[in-house]
């Protein structure tokens, strides 16, 4: 899958020079610590989706709605990796006298309807926000929305096919495709935003930082599910 992201080439060239630039030794140990389960992580939802979708492929129907209820799980360990990363950037930055530089959201880089609408939305507020401090919280906060929204809807689309409940479901199986791809789209739109962020930091805002990433824990994966939108 692409890298779709603010590093686009017709973004902000400004962002993307902060994107490019090499972080000292111990900004790149605290990148690397930060990315590296959420990157395990979604590798491992991933090959979820994937066997889900081999097994609907070659016939083996009970099998692939047995394979969804595993993948809802696995996706929920994702998404809340995601979003207590988010939780601590944006934690960290109301100490911080830092403010990257962020690109608003691309609606053309998300598939799930409402997706493209809240990135649509964040990129018109973006223009009319002042600051840069304040467009860099409203981008982190629409990022951590969207992880949230997707999250509700993919465990309510794979509980519909895997109890074997839905109505449609065709219309299920292609939801999770698309949030799939829209979850991968808010984890490269994450990343890109902690490097940035993380290239600002004084010694003591990095060892702070490293502290709270270290110290919350992640919460237990709910199991609430949001309200489906799949005929939007």
């Amino acid at each position: 899958m692409g890298f779709r992201s603010s590093t686009d080439p017709t973004a902000d060239r400004s962002v993307r020079e902060e994107w490019l630039a090499g972080l000292p030794e111990a900004k790149q140990r605290a990148f690397q610590n930060a990315i590296t389960p959420l990157e395990a992580g979604y590798a491992m939802f991933s090959i979820a989706v994937n066997e889900s979708f081999a097994l609907r492929r070659s016939g083996s129907l009970v099998r692939a709605r047995e394979q969804v209820g595993t993948t809802a799980g696995v996706m929920h360990r994702f998404s809340d990796q995601l979003s207590h990363l988010l939780d601590v950037i944006i934690e960290q930055a109301r100490e911080s006298a830092h403010t990257p530089r962020v690109a608003p959201l691309n609606p053309a880089f998300f598939r799930w309807p409402i997706s493209r609408r809240l990135a649509s939305w964040e990129s018109v507020i973006d223009l009319v926000l002042p600051t840069r401090g304040l467009r860099f919280r409203r981008k982190l906060n629409a990022l951590l929305r969207s992880v949230n929204h997707l999250a509700g809807e993919f465990h309510y689309a794979a509980r519909e096919i895997s109890e074997g409940s839905s109505v449609h479901p065709e219309s299920h199986w292609e939801a999770l495709d698309s949030l799939h791809y829209d979850l991968n789209t808010c984890l490269r739109e994450t990343i890109v935003v902690l490097k940035s962020f993380l290239l600002g930091l004084s010694p003591a805002e990095l060892d702070a930082f490293c502290r709270r990433l270290a110290n919350t824990a992640v919460a237990t994966p709910g199991q609430g599910a949001g309200v489906s939108h799949i005929s939007a």
